[in-house]
């Protein structure tokens, strides 16, 4: 298991079994679990594991572990994890209705520095290097264009102009999605500057069809106003961009 997202388990987190004992069959070892997040309460053990197994065989790495109901615990699994996170919130966006992306500032992102797969998070964005722990990647790679661009939009989802443009304070802008799988469509709306540098996430997660709108302020992550400029809002989804050029004026 590599780069999963693991929510509130009833029982265990990892089961180590060994279902068939015929001599013909290798006992179950050498598997991976990595990578992981597990944001988990009073369970009965984070590792079941089962008879004729070789659990001291099997490798952990990179997974961040969070007991909300006690945040100092360590788990139980059947090897030492070194590189493991203990006792730190991954600070999901919104758990209430089930968007596990990771806030800015999450203990997740940019822990991990590989280029094994998976190579796509949960929305199909590219993971960063150095990624994120979990199956969303809190800072997804976006190959904003340099200098003049034009992107044409694909036809499941548009980014109309941004309203009012140029502006100060605030901007709506509006994204119309006209299909997408099992009617939701995942997105990642950002906002960049000239220099390709992610100023403001406005939005990474899944939309039902239809419009949707949403307000930038002209401030950063750091809540700081941003100077005054040319900026652009970034709708990424599946490897596809659309690009809206924006003008604060101050």
């Amino acid at each position: 298991m590599v780069n999963n997202t693991i929510f509130q388990p009833d029982n265990w987190v990892v089961r180590i079994l060994q279902e068939n004992t015929d001599p013909r069959f290798i006992q179950c070892s050498n598997n991976f679990f990595r990578n992981n997040i597990i944001y988990y309460g009073d369970i009965s053990t984070e590792t079941n594991i089962g008879p004729n197994t070789l659990p001291s065989t099997f490798h952990y790495g990179n997974n961040l572990w969070y007991r909300y109901t006690n945040p100092s615990a360590t788990p139980n699994i059947p090897v030492i994890d070194s590189t493991m996170i203990t006792g730190q919130d991954p600070m999901f966006l919104d758990t209430l209705n089930q968007n596990f992306g990771l806030a800015s500032g999450s203990p997740a992102i940019g822990y991990i520095l590989t280029n094994e797969d998976p190579q796509r998070d949960y929305y199909n964005l590219l993971f960063n290097n150095p990624r994120s722990i979990g199956a969303i990647e809190g800072n997804p790679v976006t190959s904003l264009p340099k200098g003049a661009i034009e992107i044409y939009p694909p036809e499941n989802f548009r980014l109309l102009s941004a309203y009012p443009n140029p502006f100060n304070p605030a901007t709506t802008l509006t994204v119309d999605l006209s299909e997408s799988n099992h009617g939701r469509q995942p997105i990642n709306l950002s906002i960049y500057n000239l220099l390709g540098e992610n100023v403001k996430r406005i939005f990474l997660g899944e939309l039902p069809l239809g419009s949707h709108q949403f307000q930038w302020d002209g401030n950063n992550e750091q809540g700081q106003l941003v100077s005054a400029g040319i900026y652009f809002a970034v709708l990424q989804t599946s490897g596809q961009l659309v690009v809206e050029k924006l003008v604060y004026t101050r």
